[in-house]
């Protein structure tokens, strides 16, 4: 029976929390529920693990990774954390010029980094979604208009 201010089952339950993320449920789930996906290989191919990794982050259990899709920019990445805490997480997009927070449609609001890694804090429960880009360029300035969030821009 739980006591409100009962100490040892606050602590089980904030232990329970942290071997729940180190065992990776929320990724082992997903791997269930989402089948490995092939992906095309030439004899220049190099058949090690990392060369396949589109997205990889680090630590591998401080996020889940929600969706990847292509958009007209680039590619968006949303990832979100299902654990208790805070963690700093380096997200690294293979092939990314620069990687951009996102809105939840995937339009750049601002660049996080220059190049394919980017590190973020994570606060319990949130989503954040990515943008990156085959351009250091902002996505805009490629010749698509003004920007929603720089305003109008000079050529």
């Amino acid at each position: 029976m739980f006591v409100v201010g009962d100490e040892s089952v606050i602590r089980q339950f904030v232990l329970g929390c942290k071997a729940v993320e180190k065992a990776m449920v929320v990724q082992h789930a997903e791997g269930f529920a989402q089948p490995l996906a092939l992906l095309p290989a030439t004899s220049k191919t190099s058949f090690e693990a990392d060369e396949f990794s589109l997205v990889k982050v680090e630590p591998e259990n401080s996020v889940a990774i929600s969706a990847v899709y292509p958009s007209r920019d680039g590619i968006v990445v949303r990832l979100w954390r299902p654990y208790e805490g805070v963690a700093k997480v380096r997200v690294q997009i293979s092939g990314a010029k620069s990687v951009w927070l996102a809105d939840l449609f995937g339009k750049p609001q601002k660049q996080l980094a220059r190049g394919e890694a980017a590190t973020i804090e994570f606060k319990c429960g949130e989503i954040v979604t990515l943008l990156a880009t085959k351009s250091a360029q902002h996505p805009k300035l490629l010749g698509r208009g003004d920007c929603d969030v720089c305003g109008p821009l000079r050529p």
